[in-house]
């Protein structure tokens, strides 16, 4: 390449740079040539040599960033389309799955349609919160808890599948500031990772995860580590590129990593890996996150105080059957708004125990509902999103994120109080 550079210099054409990597360096660089004189065969040429590995560096980030921005928009724009049906499918087929009597491969052809939905689902989520630079948050988190809750989630799979979780928590709460779901899914991601990496060791190797906890410096530490094969030398500085994967596929999306690292930045912390100590096989991933003052617990109001009334906002027939049939057991009215501005009207007419609203109703003015509607005593509020920075903001507002599309397990996780507490003797439901 650099002898036809020279060659049409000499002739005097014009020729684009020639960018080309130096085998001795690994850097990129930018060459240009031009006659020094008249143009003749053996005419002094001169050879500008620019260094831009850098420049190409930010270009390359550029362009991810605007392919990014592009999946983003489009992501945003199919995602209410994708949800309600994915709502419909995942949670009626879990309501199915309850039904007593039924035949065994039944139930099996349940599970599969239930756990692909659900699937579906997490890839929508995931791309959403992606594109979306969402805000952490300000709850006060401990992650001992968090680390502890999240071995409860996965310690029953990992136990079938024969990996021993080992965990070493510090003796001390370690309180720092964010958004508990958020640095959850980091945790599962993690732990998830290092469960693939070492289910398909060779039988008599050790199948170990270890999740350990410690403060530093100010600072909570959170390490995740495994005895597989480790990250070859050659990939790890590629481990959280998106959509980069070493999993087969249909099994990865290749953002677990990538949603991660950028979970942490957005706390303030950095997602790291490092080489295991020598003698040591396996992976390590850990972060830090600054320590936080706790702060007291100001209380929730009485559910209850606002009646056994629930208004729902969503103009997709399978949240209402959804709501109906874990609320009304629970001596709850449900009552059904298919529009945001049907909403309003309803919200300022009558007090409601609980309002669910879908926060996909955009175009109806759902949005500004949603970070709009007052916190009332006695009234709690419950936003339906797949959009983490609506989902932030509301969170702010007091009200209660629900992952869309929600399944009737996620709906009790968000309400589990108002559907435990009995209804009061001789209440009359309106």
């Amino acid at each position: 390449g650099e002898d036809a550079l020279i060659g049409a210099a000499r002739r005097g054409e014009r020729v684009p740079p020639l960018q080309v990597r130096s085998a001795g360096t690994g850097r990129m660089l930018r060459l240009t040539a031009a006659p020094l004189a008249e143009p003749a065969e053996h005419a002094a040429v001169v050879v500008l040599v620019e260094d831009v590995t850098e420049q190409r560096s930010l270009e390359a980030q550029l362009i991810q960033s605007e392919r990014l921005a592009a999946v983003g928009q489009l992501v945003s724009g199919v995602a209410h389309e994708l949800n309600n049906p994915l709502t419909s499918i995942a949670g009626l087929s879990e309501f199915l799955q309850e039904r007593a009597g039924l035949a065994r491969a039944d139930r099996e052809h349940l599970e599969v349609i239930h756990a692909q939905a659900e699937r579906a689902g997490r890839i929508v989520r995931n791309l959403l919160t992606f594109a979306r630079r969402g805000t952490p948050g300000d709850q006060v988190v401990d992650l001992n808890d968090l680390v502890a809750r999240t071995a409860l989630l996965v310690g029953y799979e990992l136990r079938i599948r024969g990996i021993t979780l080992r965990e070493e928590r510090a003796a001390a709460p370690l309180p720092v500031r964010g958004n508990a779901d958020e640095l959850q899914q980091v945790l599962l991601n993690l732990v998830n990772n290092a469960a693939h990496a070492v289910r398909g060791l060779p039988p008599g190797e050790p199948r170990e995860v270890a999740l350990l906890t410690a403060a530093e410096d100010g600072h909570a530490v959170v390490m995740v580590r495994d005895s597989g094969a480790g990250v070859p030398e050659a990939l790890a500085a590629q481990i959280f590129t998106p959509f980069f994967t070493t999993k087969e596929p249909g099994e990865g999306t290749g953002l677990g990593l990538s949603l991660s690292y950028r979970i942490i930045e957005s706390h303030g912390g950095r997602l790291r890996h490092q080489a295991p100590p020598a003698g040591r096989r396996g992976a390590e991933f850990s972060f830090q996150l600054p320590l936080a003052a706790a702060v007291p617990d100001t209380g929730r109001a009485d559910p209850a105080a606002g009646g056994r009334s629930l208004l729902l906002i969503d103009g997709d027939s399978a949240a209402e059957l959804i709501a109906r049939a874990l609320f009304e057991p629970a001596g709850y009215s449900v009552h059904v708004a298919r529009s945001a501005a049907d909403g309003a009207a309803r919200l300022a007419a009558e007090p409601w125990g609980v309002v669910l609203l879908d926060g996909a109703l955009s175009a109806d003015g759902a949005h500004r509902l949603a970070e709009e509607l007052p916190v009332v005593e006695g009234r709690r509020v419950l936003v339906a999103t797949g959009d983490a920075e609506l989902a932030a903001r509301s969170r702010e507002r007091g009200h209660g994120p629900l992952p869309r599309p929600f399944l009737p397990r996620d709906l009790v996780a968000a309400a589990g109080d108002l559907l435990a507490a009995p209804a009061a003797q001789g209440e009359v439901a309106r």
